[in-house]
Protein backbone atom coordinates (compact mmCIF):
# COMPACT_ATOMS: atom_id res chain seq x y z
CA UNK A 1 0.00 0.00 0.00
CA UNK A 2 1.49 3.35 -0.94
CA UNK A 3 2.01 5.41 2.01
CA UNK A 4 0.61 9.30 2.06
CA UNK A 5 2.27 11.99 3.36
CA UNK A 6 0.58 15.44 4.01
CA UNK A 7 2.26 18.33 4.80
CA UNK A 8 0.56 20.88 7.42
CA UNK A 9 0.12 23.45 4.61
CA UNK A 10 -2.39 20.90 2.61
CA UNK A 11 -4.33 20.48 5.56
CA UNK A 12 -6.12 23.90 5.47
CA UNK A 13 -9.67 24.54 7.35
CA UNK A 14 -12.29 25.85 5.06
CA UNK A 15 -13.01 29.40 6.64
CA UNK A 16 -16.21 29.19 4.82
CA UNK A 17 -17.82 27.11 7.77
CA UNK A 18 -16.85 30.23 9.87
CA UNK A 19 -17.94 32.96 7.89
CA UNK A 20 -20.86 33.06 5.86
CA UNK A 21 -24.24 34.48 4.89
CA UNK A 22 -26.92 32.63 7.46
CA UNK A 23 -30.23 33.08 8.22
CA UNK A 24 -31.92 33.92 11.30
CA UNK A 25 -33.72 31.51 13.27
CA UNK A 26 -33.83 33.34 16.60
CA UNK A 27 -36.71 30.78 18.07
CA UNK A 28 -34.28 28.31 17.94
CA UNK A 29 -31.14 30.70 20.13
CA UNK A 30 -33.12 29.30 23.54
CA UNK A 31 -31.24 30.17 27.24
CA UNK A 32 -29.47 26.87 28.10
CA UNK A 33 -27.71 28.62 31.23
CA UNK A 34 -29.81 27.13 33.67
CA UNK A 35 -29.62 23.64 32.16
CA UNK A 36 -26.86 21.42 33.80
CA UNK A 37 -23.54 21.10 32.03
CA UNK A 38 -23.02 17.04 31.39
CA UNK A 39 -19.42 18.03 30.78
CA UNK A 40 -18.62 15.27 28.65
CA UNK A 41 -15.01 14.44 27.77
CA UNK A 42 -13.94 12.30 24.86
CA UNK A 43 -12.41 8.99 25.23
CA UNK A 44 -9.56 8.75 23.10
CA UNK A 45 -9.30 5.11 21.74
CA UNK A 46 -6.68 6.01 19.21
CA UNK A 47 -4.15 7.55 21.30
CA UNK A 48 -4.68 4.20 23.79
CA UNK A 49 -3.71 1.41 20.98
CA UNK A 50 -1.53 3.34 19.31
CA UNK A 51 0.71 3.89 22.29
CA UNK A 52 1.01 0.17 23.38
CA UNK A 53 4.45 -1.17 22.41
CA UNK A 54 4.44 -3.72 19.57
CA UNK A 55 6.38 -6.46 21.45
CA UNK A 56 4.18 -6.33 24.19
CA UNK A 57 0.90 -5.24 22.37
CA UNK A 58 -1.29 -8.98 23.27
CA UNK A 59 0.03 -8.52 26.85
CA UNK A 60 -1.08 -5.07 27.51
CA UNK A 61 -4.27 -4.32 25.47
CA UNK A 62 -6.39 -5.70 28.44
CA UNK A 63 -5.53 -3.11 30.70
CA UNK A 64 -7.24 -0.91 28.43
CA UNK A 65 -10.89 -3.20 28.22
CA UNK A 66 -12.19 -1.22 30.69
CA UNK A 67 -12.02 2.57 29.58
CA UNK A 68 -13.26 0.88 25.91
CA UNK A 69 -15.66 -1.69 26.08
CA UNK A 70 -17.74 -0.36 22.97
CA UNK A 71 -13.62 -1.53 21.41
CA UNK A 72 -12.78 -4.43 23.55
CA UNK A 73 -15.91 -5.96 24.39
CA UNK A 74 -14.76 -9.39 22.80
CA UNK A 75 -12.84 -12.43 24.31
CA UNK A 76 -9.43 -11.29 25.04
CA UNK A 77 -8.07 -14.41 25.27
CA UNK A 78 -8.85 -14.99 21.65
CA UNK A 79 -5.22 -14.62 20.10
CA UNK A 80 -6.19 -14.43 16.48
CA UNK A 81 -8.18 -11.67 17.26
CA UNK A 82 -5.66 -9.85 19.17
CA UNK A 83 -3.14 -10.72 16.39
CA UNK A 84 -5.45 -9.03 14.07
CA UNK A 85 -6.27 -6.19 16.38
CA UNK A 86 -2.21 -5.98 17.07
CA UNK A 87 -1.83 -5.61 13.20
CA UNK A 88 -4.40 -2.61 12.53
CA UNK A 89 -2.09 -0.85 14.97
CA UNK A 90 1.14 -1.60 13.55
CA UNK A 91 -0.20 -1.10 10.03
CA UNK A 92 2.28 1.61 8.48
CA UNK A 93 -0.67 3.30 6.93
CA UNK A 94 -2.69 3.61 10.19
CA UNK A 95 -0.01 4.38 12.08
CA UNK A 96 0.76 7.35 9.94
CA UNK A 97 -3.26 8.07 9.82
CA UNK A 98 -3.04 8.15 13.21
CA UNK A 99 0.09 10.51 13.41
CA UNK A 100 -1.85 12.70 10.97
CA UNK A 101 -4.33 12.76 13.59
CA UNK A 102 -2.47 13.63 16.85
CA UNK A 103 -0.85 16.36 14.61
CA UNK A 104 -4.06 18.01 14.30
CA UNK A 105 -6.02 17.19 17.51
CA UNK A 106 -3.54 16.82 20.24
CA UNK A 107 -6.30 17.70 22.47
CA UNK A 108 -10.21 18.18 22.01
CA UNK A 109 -11.20 20.83 24.49
CA UNK A 110 -13.20 22.97 22.04
CA UNK A 111 -14.38 19.88 20.45
CA UNK A 112 -15.72 19.07 23.95
CA UNK A 113 -16.96 22.52 24.65
CA UNK A 114 -18.88 22.15 21.34
CA UNK A 115 -20.42 19.23 22.46
CA UNK A 116 -20.87 20.09 26.44
CA UNK A 117 -22.86 22.85 24.39
CA UNK A 118 -25.05 20.70 21.98
CA UNK A 119 -25.83 18.54 24.48
CA UNK A 120 -26.95 21.75 27.00
CA UNK A 121 -29.71 21.81 24.06
CA UNK A 122 -30.23 18.07 24.11
CA UNK A 123 -31.33 18.03 27.89
CA UNK A 124 -33.47 20.95 27.44
CA UNK A 125 -35.30 19.47 24.24
CA UNK A 126 -35.16 16.01 26.09
CA UNK A 127 -34.93 16.40 29.78
CA UNK A 128 -34.77 12.43 30.19
CA UNK A 129 -32.79 12.18 27.17
CA UNK A 130 -29.48 9.68 27.49
CA UNK A 131 -25.98 11.83 26.72
CA UNK A 132 -24.00 9.44 25.04
CA UNK A 133 -20.37 8.19 26.09
CA UNK A 134 -18.18 9.56 23.20
CA UNK A 135 -15.12 8.05 21.70
CA UNK A 136 -12.33 9.19 18.91
CA UNK A 137 -10.76 6.71 17.19
CA UNK A 138 -8.90 6.09 13.82
CA UNK A 139 -11.36 4.36 11.55
CA UNK A 140 -8.76 3.23 8.55
CA UNK A 141 -10.55 6.44 6.05
CA UNK A 142 -14.56 5.06 7.01
CA UNK A 143 -15.71 7.51 4.07
CA UNK A 144 -19.68 6.20 4.85
CA UNK A 145 -19.30 6.72 8.12
CA UNK A 146 -16.97 9.06 9.69
CA UNK A 147 -19.53 9.06 12.99
CA UNK A 148 -21.52 6.24 14.63
CA UNK A 149 -24.21 6.80 16.83
CA UNK A 150 -25.54 2.98 18.48
CA UNK A 151 -26.96 2.28 21.65
CA UNK A 152 -25.60 5.68 23.22
CA UNK A 153 -22.50 5.50 21.81
CA UNK A 154 -20.83 8.16 19.71
CA UNK A 155 -17.52 7.37 17.48
CA UNK A 156 -15.95 10.21 15.81
CA UNK A 157 -13.18 8.38 12.94
CA UNK A 158 -11.02 11.90 13.64
CA UNK A 159 -9.26 10.41 10.24
CA UNK A 160 -12.16 11.79 8.47
CA UNK A 161 -11.70 15.18 9.39
CA UNK A 162 -8.17 15.99 8.53
CA UNK A 163 -9.09 18.87 6.18
CA UNK A 164 -9.92 18.99 2.51
CA UNK A 165 -6.69 18.57 1.26
CA UNK A 166 -5.59 15.91 3.07
CA UNK A 167 -3.52 13.61 0.34
CA UNK A 168 -4.75 10.23 1.54
CA UNK A 169 -8.31 11.62 0.33
CA UNK A 170 -7.71 12.42 -3.66
CA UNK A 171 -5.59 9.23 -3.58
CA UNK A 172 -8.46 7.14 -2.06
CA UNK A 173 -10.33 8.61 -4.80
CA UNK A 174 -12.90 10.33 -2.26
CA UNK A 175 -14.99 13.11 -4.13
CA UNK A 176 -13.75 16.81 -4.35
CA UNK A 177 -17.54 18.07 -2.96
CA UNK A 178 -17.35 15.54 0.08
CA UNK A 179 -13.94 16.45 1.03
CA UNK A 180 -14.58 19.75 1.04
CA UNK A 181 -16.07 19.55 4.45
CA UNK A 182 -13.72 17.39 6.21
CA UNK A 183 -13.22 19.36 8.54
CA UNK A 184 -12.97 20.06 12.19
CA UNK A 185 -16.00 22.27 12.26
CA UNK A 186 -18.35 19.69 10.85
CA UNK A 187 -17.53 16.88 13.31
CA UNK A 188 -20.03 18.08 16.11
CA UNK A 189 -22.72 18.95 13.66
CA UNK A 190 -22.14 15.99 11.78
CA UNK A 191 -22.71 13.79 15.90
CA UNK A 192 -25.76 15.31 16.27
CA UNK A 193 -27.16 14.93 12.49
CA UNK A 194 -26.11 11.20 13.53
CA UNK A 195 -28.27 11.31 16.81
CA UNK A 196 -31.39 12.63 14.80
CA UNK A 197 -31.24 9.32 13.14
CA UNK A 198 -31.04 7.22 16.16
CA UNK A 199 -34.34 8.89 17.53
CA UNK A 200 -36.21 9.77 14.50
CA UNK A 201 -38.51 6.68 13.08
CA UNK A 202 -36.53 4.74 10.25
CA UNK A 203 -38.00 5.30 6.77
CA UNK A 204 -39.11 2.39 4.71
CA UNK A 205 -38.22 1.38 1.55
CA UNK A 206 -41.83 2.34 -0.26
CA UNK A 207 -40.96 6.25 1.33
CA UNK A 208 -41.53 8.40 -1.46
CA UNK A 209 -39.97 11.99 -2.18
CA UNK A 210 -42.01 13.68 0.41
CA UNK A 211 -41.68 11.68 2.83
CA UNK A 212 -37.74 11.47 2.43
CA UNK A 213 -37.28 15.66 2.36
CA UNK A 214 -39.44 15.72 5.67
CA UNK A 215 -37.78 12.82 7.29
CA UNK A 216 -34.70 14.36 5.86
CA UNK A 217 -35.49 18.02 6.74
CA UNK A 218 -36.60 16.74 10.70
CA UNK A 219 -32.49 15.23 11.18
CA UNK A 220 -31.02 19.10 9.80
CA UNK A 221 -33.77 20.91 12.07
CA UNK A 222 -32.81 18.36 15.03
CA UNK A 223 -29.37 19.59 14.04
CA UNK A 224 -30.01 22.87 13.68
CA UNK A 225 -31.77 22.76 17.13
CA UNK A 226 -28.25 21.42 18.91
CA UNK A 227 -26.15 23.99 17.23
CA UNK A 228 -28.49 26.93 17.13
CA UNK A 229 -25.41 28.91 15.79
CA UNK A 230 -24.12 27.05 12.82
CA UNK A 231 -23.90 28.61 10.15
CA UNK A 232 -26.53 27.91 6.31
CA UNK A 233 -23.05 26.63 4.69
CA UNK A 234 -22.18 24.10 7.17
CA UNK A 235 -25.83 23.24 7.61
CA UNK A 236 -26.50 22.19 4.30
CA UNK A 237 -23.39 21.50 2.89
CA UNK A 238 -23.27 24.15 0.17
CA UNK A 239 -20.81 26.08 -0.79
CA UNK A 240 -21.72 30.28 -0.67
CA UNK A 241 -22.40 30.27 -4.62
CA UNK A 242 -24.40 27.05 -4.01
CA UNK A 243 -26.73 28.21 -1.37
CA UNK A 244 -26.83 31.55 -2.85
CA UNK A 245 -28.59 29.35 -6.23
CA UNK A 246 -30.98 27.20 -3.62
CA UNK A 247 -32.00 30.18 -2.18
CA UNK A 248 -32.32 32.18 -5.42
CA UNK A 249 -34.24 29.48 -7.14
CA UNK A 250 -35.92 27.77 -4.74
CA UNK A 251 -39.71 28.13 -5.83
CA UNK A 252 -38.63 27.47 -9.25
CA UNK A 253 -37.08 24.26 -7.88
CA UNK A 254 -40.48 23.53 -5.49
CA UNK A 255 -42.66 24.17 -8.55
CA UNK A 256 -40.44 21.65 -10.55
CA UNK A 257 -42.06 18.86 -7.92
CA UNK A 258 -45.72 19.89 -8.02
CA UNK A 259 -45.82 20.56 -12.14
CA UNK A 260 -44.00 16.91 -12.33
CA UNK A 261 -46.10 15.35 -9.57
CA UNK A 262 -42.72 13.93 -7.66
CA UNK A 263 -43.73 14.35 -4.35
CA UNK A 264 -45.50 11.50 -3.89
CA UNK A 265 -43.54 9.39 -6.32
CA UNK A 266 -41.29 6.53 -5.06
CA UNK A 267 -39.17 5.47 -7.85
CA UNK A 268 -35.60 5.18 -6.18
CA UNK A 269 -33.26 6.42 -9.36
CA UNK A 270 -35.93 9.87 -9.71
CA UNK A 271 -35.48 10.42 -5.39
CA UNK A 272 -31.54 9.84 -6.18
CA UNK A 273 -31.40 12.77 -8.05
CA UNK A 274 -32.84 15.29 -5.45
CA UNK A 275 -31.48 13.43 -2.39
CA UNK A 276 -28.18 12.03 -2.94
CA UNK A 277 -24.58 13.34 -2.87
CA UNK A 278 -22.78 14.91 -6.10
CA UNK A 279 -21.40 18.04 -7.55
CA UNK A 280 -24.86 19.48 -8.40
CA UNK A 281 -27.97 18.35 -9.19
CA UNK A 282 -28.50 17.19 -13.23
CA UNK A 283 -31.75 18.30 -13.98
CA UNK A 284 -31.03 22.10 -12.89
CA UNK A 285 -28.03 23.75 -13.81
CA UNK A 286 -24.47 23.46 -12.75
CA UNK A 287 -24.48 25.77 -10.05
CA UNK A 288 -27.05 24.10 -8.27
CA UNK A 289 -26.16 22.18 -5.30
CA UNK A 290 -27.11 18.00 -4.85
CA UNK A 291 -29.42 17.15 -2.00
CA UNK A 292 -31.82 19.62 -2.73
CA UNK A 293 -34.40 17.66 -1.00
CA UNK A 294 -32.46 17.85 2.21
CA UNK A 295 -33.12 22.18 1.84
CA UNK A 296 -36.68 21.94 0.46
CA UNK A 297 -37.59 19.72 3.58
CA UNK A 298 -36.20 21.80 6.20
CA UNK A 299 -37.77 24.81 4.64
CA UNK A 300 -40.95 22.42 5.12
CA UNK A 301 -40.27 21.56 8.42
CA UNK A 302 -39.13 25.18 9.66
CA UNK A 303 -42.75 26.46 8.60
CA UNK A 304 -43.84 23.62 10.00
CA UNK A 305 -42.73 24.37 12.95
CA UNK A 306 -43.59 28.29 12.81
CA UNK A 307 -46.73 27.94 11.46
CA UNK A 308 -47.86 25.21 14.62
CA UNK A 309 -45.67 26.06 17.13
CA UNK A 310 -44.72 22.70 18.18
CA UNK A 311 -42.40 21.63 20.07
CA UNK A 312 -38.92 19.88 19.07
CA UNK A 313 -40.34 15.75 20.70
CA UNK A 314 -43.94 16.54 19.13
CA UNK A 315 -41.72 16.99 15.47
CA UNK A 316 -39.92 13.85 15.91
CA UNK A 317 -43.10 12.15 16.93
CA UNK A 318 -45.11 13.53 13.98
CA UNK A 319 -44.99 10.90 11.27
CA UNK A 320 -47.65 12.27 8.87
CA UNK A 321 -45.30 14.02 6.08
CA UNK A 322 -48.67 15.05 4.60
CA UNK A 323 -49.95 16.38 7.46
CA UNK A 324 -46.24 18.33 8.34
CA UNK A 325 -46.75 19.70 4.43
CA UNK A 326 -50.17 21.08 5.16
CA UNK A 327 -50.04 22.64 8.18
CA UNK A 328 -46.22 24.58 6.89
CA UNK A 329 -48.51 26.67 4.20
CA UNK A 330 -45.22 26.14 1.98
CA UNK A 331 -45.05 28.36 -0.61
CA UNK A 332 -42.20 30.04 -2.20
CA UNK A 333 -42.14 32.56 -4.46
CA UNK A 334 -41.43 32.02 -7.68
Amino acid sequence: MKIVKATINSLIIILLVLTNSCKSDNNLKIDVSKTSNPNLKIKRYEQAIFNIPADSFIYKIGAFQKDFPLFLNGDLSDTNSLLQLKSFCTDNYMIQLNNEVQKQYPKLDEIEAEFNAAFMHYKHYFPQGHIPVIYSYVSGLDFEFPIKYATDNLLIGLDMYLGENFDAYSVSGFSKYRTHWAVKEAIVSDAMLEVASGILPENSSSDNLLQLMIYQGKRLYFMKSMCPEISDTLLFKYTINQLKWVNDYEGKVWSTFLENKLLYNNDKKMIKKFMEDGPFTDIFSKDSPARIGYFIGFQIVKNYMTETNSSLSELIKEVDSQKILKLSHYKPKL
